[in-house]
């Protein structure tokens, strides 16, 4: 890899690498960088178990290794979506072709939080010694400057309620690095069909641990049916930020029928 890296750099003065070829860092071009970033989750299963192992009650360990394994496996009637992989981005609606918004201002995209949720990382550990979140926390379908965040689930019954858990990178980004304040929160209405669940994704100030990483970033909302959003099966969930030009970003969707 870096003998190719050299034949670039001496062809057309690309640089791979900070030290070797003079580039400026891993996100402006130095990519070869990354190159020990992890492509799987090993990473933080590892961390998972450590953390697992340290528990005192072996009640609890079975519990946690349980959840760990079904982390993405929401259940018989229940759906996950990871909006930013390929697959889950089949969900989301798409409001502009390629040709007409080249630089996606005005329709969503697959992010890869460079400047957040990585790129905390990265500063923290560097590459390879921890990695401890899911990798689909490290992607995200991410909107600009207003433009709205539409997203489909199919195959709901019409007769059941569901709770809807989701996980938004950049606000847990701001409350691990001490953003809590009420100016940190971003401003979006979130709507289920015509009914509008939430006005805002507030901060959590206790979200400075990554041990806590489910309750910097969630919002758990109620979707009942009396509300009639979806009696033919099917949710149209929309965000859409208002009052500030900040970008929205969600990297994990859970609709769980409640019991």
């Amino acid at each position: 890899m870096l003998k190719l890296a050299d034949s670039l750099r001496n062809l057309c003065g690309i640089q791979l690498t900070e030290n070797h070829h003079g580039g400026q860092c891993w996100i402006r071009g130095a990519y070869l960088q990354t190159r020990s970033m992890p492509l799987n989750d090993y990473q933080y299963l590892m961390q998972s178990f450590k953390r697992i192992e340290k528990m005192q009650n072996e009640k609890n360990r079975c519990a946690a290794l349980h959840q760990l394994n079904l982390r993405q496996d929401p259940g018989d009637g229940n759906q996950f979506c990871a909006p930013g992989t390929y697959e889950g981005f089949s969900h989301v609606s798409v409001w502009h072709s390629w040709e007409e918004d080249p630089g996606y201002l005005k329709t969503p995209f697959i992010d890869h939080s460079v400047y957040t949720m990585v790129g905390l990382l990265h500063e923290i550990d560097g590459w390879y010694h921890e990695f401890p979140m899911p990798l689909t926390w490290a992607l995200n379908v991410t909107v600009l400057y207003g433009t709205p965040l539409e997203m489909t689930f199919t195959g709901l019954d019409p007769e059941a309620s569901y709770g809807m858990k989701v996980f938004y990178p950049n606000s847990f980004f701001r409350a691990f690095v001490g953003q809590t304040a009420l100016k940190d929160e971003t401003l979006v209405n979130i709507r289920a069909g015509k009914v509008l669940l939430a006005d805002r994704i507030a901060q959590n100030p206790n979200g400075k641990s990554v041990r806590r990483e489910i309750e910097a970033g969630r919002a758990v909302l109620g979707i009942r049916p009396a509300e009639g959003i979806y009696q033919d099966g099917t949710l149209k969930v929309r965000w859409e930020v208002y009052d500030t030009l900040k970008a929205l970003a969600v990297s994990e969707v859970w609709i769980m029928k409640k019991e």
